[in-house]
């Protein structure tokens, strides 16, 4: 920590902010689009838990509406990071049975299949029912 962030610290009366945590390092090789948004929005709402820990003690600190303006703000940002993060999440269970039934879908189609012939077989037995309808009336 430098010197200014001392003195601004002891001047303010309030906790230094140590800018020198370890920083959470985004694997750029994930397969998954939605992995990466969520991984980015979490971050972003950790980072602004806590500029809104620290905003506030400003705002408290400095009795300044502008503060407090501002901590209102990010505080309606982050809820919309959450619901943000919600909505990835959804949608990566919504593809991921999406492509689960398409998967069962490949393996049980011969189960579906109400015929199983050349066209030239279907009509043979399309004309074999009509005769044999005809006979029995």
């Amino acid at each position: 920590m430098n010197d200014i962030n001392k003195t601004l610290a002891n001047s303010l009366d309030i906790d230094p902010i140590d800018y020198n945590k370890d920083l959470n390092v985004i694997d750029l090789t994930k397969k998954d689009d939605g992995e990466f948004a969520s991984e980015n929005i979490r971050q972003m709402i950790m980072k602004g838990n806590d500029l809104i820990d620290n905003l506030i003690l400003l705002a408290k600190s400095s009795q300044d509406a502008d503060a407090y303006d501002v901590a209102s703000k990010l505080i309606k940002n982050l809820s919309e990071l959450n619901k943000d993060l919600l909505e990835v999440n959804k949608r990566k269970k919504e593809l991921k049975l999406k492509d689960n039934d398409s998967d069962s879908d490949d393996v049980d189609d011969s189960k579906k299949v109400a015929f199983k012939g050349s066209t030239s077989d279907l009509i043979r037995l399309i004309n074999d029912t009509k005769t044999e309808s005809k006979i029995e009336e």
